[in-house]
């Protein structure tokens, strides 16, 4: 059967973006670049019928570009949250592990087990072998709440600290990266507007504007994402070399750039 090359384009409704953001973020994070972790993430969290290709990767719209942000803040964030809290405990020495066994003299001991070798670090409790099992049930247990508790007690403090540190962290507006976009004609900023506008304050230069006009919006912007494609060695010279940003290829190579930027 032919392809139908008139078949509507899928756009993933709030739902999957969101699915999809939470499984590229750690893709993102170690270094793979935004789009080609969206197209992994797709294929492991919905339905084969709603895949995007690569060709058609270029309706990205700003509700997946702004669940992206969102999901791989939060990863970061809970990738840091853990980081801090298992140093608290391991500073703190109230990892370790109680369990049963018994001494020398044959006594039921409750004990914790640190050390790599598995050596006996604290004991927390004996029981008589000679009481009922009840009896030693509720000595051992009493001994091992206690230490429980105090566990307990201590991770709560951890996470209290870190409770208190987000509480009292000002709260910053998160800065929006002026972006210059050198070659895209009025139609194209219209829907890089739509797609990205939340997430980047864009200027533009058309292709057919005159080079001087990047030299002039240059100094203002963070990045200036040239499409070489379609202008010329002018427009290029006219933007510093560390902001630069070359893009080849078609409409999709400029919003992969850009969604790049914007996360």
């Amino acid at each position: 059967m032919a392809h139908n090359r008139h078949a509507p384009r899928i756009r993933w409704n709030e739902s999957e973006c969101t699915k999809i953001a939470k499984v590229a973020a750690p893709l993102i994070d170690v270094g793979r670049l935004p789009h080609e972790a969206v197209m992994v993430a797709q294929e492991l969290v919905i339905e084969k019928e709603r895949h995007r290709t690569l060709r058609h990767r270029a309706d990205i719209h700003s509700l997946l570009a702004l669940s992206i942000k969102t999901a791989l803040k939060e990863h970061r964030e809970e990738k840091e949250r853990k980081r801090v809290e298992a140093e608290a405990l391991v500073a703190s020495g109230v990892q370790d592990e109680v369990v049963l066994t018994q001494n020398e003299a044959g006594a039921i001991v409750a004990v914790t087990r640190q050390d790599e070798e598995g050596r006996i670090t604290k004991v927390i409790g004996t029981a008589d072998t000679g009481s009922s099992l009840d009896e030693m049930a509720r000595v051992l247990a009493e001994r091992v709440a206690s230490q429980v508790f105090d566990q307990i007690k201590a991770r709560l403090s951890v996470m209290a600290a870190g409770f208190v540190r987000q509480e009292i962290k000002p709260v910053v507006e998160s800065h929006r990266p002026r972006v210059l976009v050198v070659g895209p004609i009025a139609e194209q900023q219209a829907r890089l507007r739509a797609e990205f506008g939340q997430l980047l304050d864009l200027r533009f230069v058309a292709s057919g504007e005159s080079p001087k006009r990047v030299g002039d919006i240059a100094p203002g912007c963070d990045k200036i994402v040239l499409w070489t494609k379609y202008i010329n060695h002018q427009h290029q010279e006219h933007a510093p070399r560390e902001k630069r940003v070359l893009v080849g290829g078609g409409f999709e190579a400029v919003q992969d750039a850009l969604l790049a930027i914007a996360v």
